[in-house]
């Protein structure tokens, strides 16, 4: 039924939001199966419209400028009205035309690849396609436009570029008095297109993905790869502390071998070589002294931390003759 017909419809329209025209013009053709009488080439015709604008932004422009022009006779003659929502969202989709498809779209990744994809350019951005120079300015185009839908829209605007977990808390009416933060994936694109600084570190700190202060996992290592990349210098001091915050992390969930690696990123030696010296003595002399050899043999720190460590555990054991050696091997005893 008709039901059924407009379930494919807004399926293709998904699909093309995520670039994938095969799969659009599959769903079309499901829906044109579902149909009878005259209805059938008017789905051809709409198979050969995504065909051709399907998929692409600047390289399509004539073909979009064309079909924005027939929407709007369309809207004239009151077309738009007989047509099902579905349809005309489709069509407005491929036209460039992206009030009405992003309108009541409810996560911003969707509507901000309408706006990758479909967008219409102005006639000063030229006919696309070129280098990388050029892909890159489009995308920045993109998020421009796309940030002033955002803005357009206000604080009822159900795209906002938010982490998850502050999407459904605006789902659920909970608004918070502090400042609204970004999602991480979105902070990473405006970094890469030159809307943001590479080297603000706090676009990528845990409120742009999780409610939890301490969970830091993500943003050292986004920080990190971010760094390596643009050839920055680890020794800033918002990655330094970022540094502190993780291998607190990682100690706290029993994590504290690989806390150990992220404090060799401690760029000061003094405060470096107190980090690992606290994190051995603190977890290491646990260990069995099997386990101990083990962790000696993957880590490679001074064998003082680790003999005092061998100490501690030989004096827990009442191992005495151990637990002298031990201690008269350590350099600093």
């Amino acid at each position: 039924g008709q039901d059924a017909v407009a379930a494919r419809l807004k399926r293709a329209c998904s699909l093309l939001t995520a670039n994938s025209v095969r799969g659009a013009l599959h769903e079309l053709e499901l829906a044109a199966g579902q149909v009878t009488g005259d209805a059938r080439p008017y789905f051809d015709r709409l198979a050969a419209i995504i065909a051709a604008c399907g998929g692409v932004s600047s390289a399509g422009t004539a073909q979009r400028g064309s079909l924005r022009q027939q929407l709007a006779q369309w809207r004239k003659e009151g077309v738009d009205e007989l047509m099902g929502s579905a349809l005309w969202r489709l069509y407005s989709l491929l036209a460039g035309d992206l009030e009405e498809v992003v309108a009541d779209v409810m996560d911003w990744r969707t509507a901000f690849a309408a706006f990758v994809w479909y967008r219409h350019p102005a006639a000063s951005q030229g006919g696309g396609g070129g280098g990388l120079r050029e892909q890159r300015d489009e995308l920045a185009a993109a998020v421009c436009e796309f940030e002033k839908a955002v803005k357009r829209h206000g604080m009822g605007c159900c795209f906002r570029p938010l982490p998850s977990y502050a999407a459904k808390d605006m789902q659920r009416g909970c608004e918070s008095e502090r400042r609204e933060p970004r999602d991480l994936q979105y902070n990473i694109i405006r970094s890469a297109v030159g809307l943001a600084g590479w080297h603000d570190l706090s676009c990528y700190d845990y409120s742009t993905h999780t409610p939890c202060p301490l969970d830091v996992a993500y943003s050292w290592h986004i920080s990190l790869l971010l760094l390596a990349h643009h050839r920055g210098d680890v020794s800033a001091s918002g990655f330094q502390l970022l540094t502190q915050q993780y291998c607190f992390l990682l100690e706290l969930t029993g994590s504290w071998e690989w806390a150990l690696y992220v404090a060799l990123f401690l760029s000061d030696a003094r405060v470096r070589g107190t980090c690992v010296r606290g994190l051995l003595l603190r977890n290491a002399g646990a260990l069995g002294r099997r386990e101990l050899q083990q962790a000696m043999g993957r880590q490679r720190f001074q064998s003082a931390w680790w003999w005092r460590c061998h100490a501690i555990r030989s004096e827990r054991d009442r191992d005495w003759p151990a637990a002298v050696n031990s201690w008269l091997r350590c350099e600093d005893f």
